[in-house]
Formats: C-alpha cells, sequence, structure tokens
C-alpha cells in the first residue's frame, strides 16, 4: 500500500483510540484523522463507578489528551454527519463552531461504539431526575443528583446496575436494584455465584428486587415512581441500565450490511461488506467462540482487540481478530466478581450436556490471617469434558484466575488439563493446592460420579 494513505477513524473510545495508535505505530507516514463527538479525547467509562464511590477522588482522572505525533489528528466536539463510500468522503460537523468539514479517506474504520438502550415497554412520563450512564457527562449529573437525594431506584441488575447501585449505596443513599429476571447477571453468571453475589448487595443494605421488569416510570408527589405489574417503588431518582446497544445508524446510511442482532457485520480482519470500510468495537457482532454463533460483546477488551486488527490491517498488514469467550470482571471493591465462557443453562440451550461444580475455599494457609474465601464454578461438558465456563467471586485478584480459565476455554482444554495446569506457589499468596486445582478435582469426582470429603465444602 501506499504508506502516506489516509486513514479516517469515526469515534475514539476503546476501539477507536486502539485502532488509531496500531495504524501509526504499523505506519508512521500514514496519515490518521479521528473524528469524535464527546468535547474531550480518551475517557474510562469502566471507571465512572470508582468515581461515584470516591475511589477516585475526580473525574478529571478518567479523561486523557490524545498523543501528539505526526500525521495523527483528533477532532473532539466533531459529529460526522454522513459518509459517501462511492466518493470516499467524510461530512462533518465542528458542534461548538458549526463549522463545516468534509476529508476524504483511502481506508476508514467505523468505531461508533454503543448507545444506552430503554426498553419500549418502560413508559417515561417525563424525563427529568431519570439517568442513563454512559459518558463523563453523565456521571457528573448523576453525582450532582446524588449528592442532594437520599433514595434511588436502579432499573437492570447487569454491569452498570450493580456498579451504579454499590456506588451509590457507598454514597448513603436507599438504593433498590430491580431485574427482570429471577438471576442478578441473568445468563453471565452461573446461578451460584448469581446468588452469593445477591448476598454481597444485601449486606452492603440494597434492596434488590428480582423478577421484576419496569413498566412506567413517573413522577407523584416530589418523587419519582418506578412502577412494575405488581408494585410501586418510589425514590427520589432513576438509573435505567437496561443495556446499550450498537451504534450503527452511520453505518445503515452507508449501505454497511448489518448482522442479525442488530451489529455491524465483519469478517475476521474487521472488514465490512463496504469495500475499505473496517468496523471495530461495541458496534459490530462477533464470533462466540464455543457456540460458534454472532454476539454482541459489548466489552472494552473486545473492542480494544478488535481496533488492534484493524489498525494494522487498515495501514497494509494481515492480523485477524479470531473470537471472543466474553471474558468480563467487574471490581466493587469490597469484593470482585467475574466469568468467562458460557453458563450451564446457555450450555443447555445449544446443545451440549453440562455439568456444573463449585467450591469455596480459602486461598492462603490458615495460619495468615489476611486471607479470603474466594468462590468459583466450573462449567463442563459431561461427554468431553471440555470446560465451557468459569465463574468466580471474590475479595481480590480474581482476574488471575479468570485470565488463566479463558486460554483454558480459548484452547478448547479439558478440566483434566485444568488439574495438570502449573501455577505459581509461596504460602503468603496461595495454597500449595491453589484453589483452581481443586476445583478441578471436584469437578473429576464429580464426572466419575464419587465424592469424597476434604478441608473445603463441595457444593453440587
Amino acid at each position: 500500500m501506499n504508506n502516506r494513505e489516509r486513514i479516517v477513524i469515526v469515534g475514539y473510545a476503546a476501539a477507536g483510540m486502539t485502532a488509531a495508535g496500531y495504524a501509526k505505530t504499523y505506519s508512521r507516514l500514514a496519515e490518521v484523522t479521528v473524528f469524535e463527538k464527546r468535547s474531550y479525547a480518551i475517557y474510562h467509562p469502566c471507571s465512572i463507578h470508582d468515581v461515584l464511590m470516591r475511589v477516585l477522588p475526580g473525574w478529571e482522572l478518567i479523561i486523557e489528551e490524545p498523543p501528539k505525533m505526526p500525521g495523527f489528528n483528533v477532532y473532539t466536539s466533531t459529529e460526522v454527519e454522513d459518509i459517501d463510500p462511492n466518493a470516499k468522503m467524510v461530512y462533518a460537523k465542528n458542534l461548538k463552531t458549526g463549522k463545516k468539514v468534509k476529508t476524504e479517506y483511502d481506508k476508514l474504520i467505523l468505531a461508533t461504539g454503543s448507545i444506552p438502550f430503554i426498553p419500549s415497554s418502560i413508559k417515561i412520563e417525563d424525563k427529568d431526575k431519570i439517568y442513563t450512564i454512559k459518558t463523563v457527562e453523565d456521571g457528573r449529573r448523576l453525582e450532582e443528583e446524588a449528592e442532594k437525594a437520599k433514595s434511588v431506584v436502579v432499573i437492570g441488575g447487569s454491569f452498570i446496575g450493580i456498579e451504579m447501585g454499590y456506588a451509590l449505596a457507598k454514597r448513603g443513599l436507599q438504593v433498590t436494584i430491580l431485574e427482570y429476571f429471577q438471576d442478578l447477571m441473568y445468563e453471565k453468571l452461573e446461578k451460584r455465584i448469581s446468588k452469593l453475589l445477591l448476598k454481597k448487595l444485601q449486606e452492603k443494605g440494597i434492596n434488590v428486587v428480582l423478577g421484576e421488569g419496569a413498566n412506567a416510570i413517573f413522577s407523584r408527589g416530589g418523587k419519582k415512581v418506578v412502577s412494575t405489574a405488581t408494585k410501586e417503588f418510589k425514590a427520589d431518582f432513576v438509573v435505567v441500565a437496561t443495556g446499550s446497544r450498537p451504534n450503527i445508524e452511520l453505518a445503515k446510511k452507508m449501505g454497511v450490511e448489518i448482522g442479525s442482532l442488530g451489529g455491524i457485520k465483519v469478517d475476521n480482519r474487521m472488514q465490512t461488506s463496504v469495500p475499505d470500510v473496517y468496523a471495530a468495537g461495541d458496534n459490530v457482532e462477533s464470533l462466540e467462540l464455543i457456540s460458534r454463533k454472532p454476539v454482541l460483546s459489548l466489552l472494552a477488551s473486545t473492542a480494544v482487540r478488535q481496533g488492534r486488527v484493524a489498525g494494522i490491517n487498515v495501514v497494509g498488514g494481515n492480523d485477524f481478530f479470531p473470537g471472543t469467550v466474553n471474558a468480563w470482571i467487574v471490581n466493587l471493591h469490597d469484593f470482585q466478581f467475574g466469568a468467562t465462557g458460557i453458563t450451564k443453562e446457555y450450555a443447555e440451550k445449544i446443545g451440549y450436556k453440562p455439568v456444573s461444580v463449585g467450591l469455596s475455599t480459602y486461598v492462603k494457609p490458615s495460619m495468615y490471617s489476611e486471607n479470603q474465601i474466594v468462590n468459583m464454578q466450573i462449567v463442563l461438558d459431561s461427554e468431553t469434558h471440555r470446560v465451557l465456563g468459569f465463574h468466580i467471586l471474590g475479595e481480590r485478584d480474581v482476574a488471575l484466575w479468570l485470565d488463566v480459565m479463558t486460554q483454558v476455554i480459548i484452547d478448547r482444554k479439558t478440566v483434566e488439563d485444568v488439574a495438570r495446569i502449573e501455577l505459581v506457589y509461596t504460602p503468603s499468596v496461595r495454597e500449595c493446592i491453589d484453589p483452581l486445582h481443586k476445583l478441578a478435582d471436584s469437578a473429576l469426582r464429580r464426572l466419575r460420579r464419587y465424592l469424597t470429603t476434604n478441608s473445603f465444602h463441595l457444593y453440587l
């Protein structure tokens, strides 16, 4: 390719930022132009709850300036209004000055991310004191509201709902979380770990109501009221955390093919159906490696990996995105939880005969006072013993086990492989028989329909 090719990237979140960096790293002569609608370039949305719970002391800490280098320009407060893929022209507008901008490209990356989604089944009378969370501005507005409020209803018991609910509870608010399904983190956490999570939230004083979907939000007597089919919940304000959807409006206007789940269809090089147009991040559909079906990953870690591939390939590289097992983690600082792979329930839906085995055990030998109990659950195919999922809740360091098990699942390893895996040991860090090895041995006994009694409790 011509090393001076013009690369235009729409969006500068996880995928766009990574794509821009790799494009310049692999081709220093490439001209990279980024358009970002926000007034700031880089920010860390996954840290919004950390500012709200005062782990981080200010919003400025989760905002960064873009790097400065020749042939690299990031235009903030600039919204892309249209793209002509035939003329290879991007039409944008500066939101502060109103000035129109048009830029030619040789290769284009759509990194437009996702937007908060409120189901049409929730009837909203007025939007006053109703918040969604995506940007720093959203976080600031929520913090300002929390400073003068005493109570909040959070609609949604998944990632954002739990993070926001916990953060607001730590600020002293009375928090109610409404979840439509009968489990927190529905289809993302094994039921036993989900129940342990529920207990943790309740211990924090959070009122978690399961199996109650919001039908309407309205005002009455100076309060916001959230109604379900059977009840009403009053609070000073409401946070709606019912998920996100791919931001695909530009892609649709360009004629880019959209998949069955509502995300942009891409190949493993992150190319779309339109020549010289790539896409990466929350706006695309990804290959899920266990079911081999498309999914909306909506994870920053996936967006970064896809952005890397797109950035390399637009400047003549030949990298590929293999797919995802959707590994994720939530850190509430008092405890952490996460998962990789799939649940037993989903495994059954896609044709496996799964077994789910769990344990709760201390991490270190008993002579150490600073110890913790870690709760693990493994999902296996009962016929091949292949590991399909791993779920965990503990006070700290759960990412270590999640990372190991993510690679186990990607490599299609069995529980026997997990039992043999080599892990580091020193008694002030872990037991010589690692909790992961204990879990694998428990699962093997379950698979042999043989149970023994040991120093830890086995959950079936």
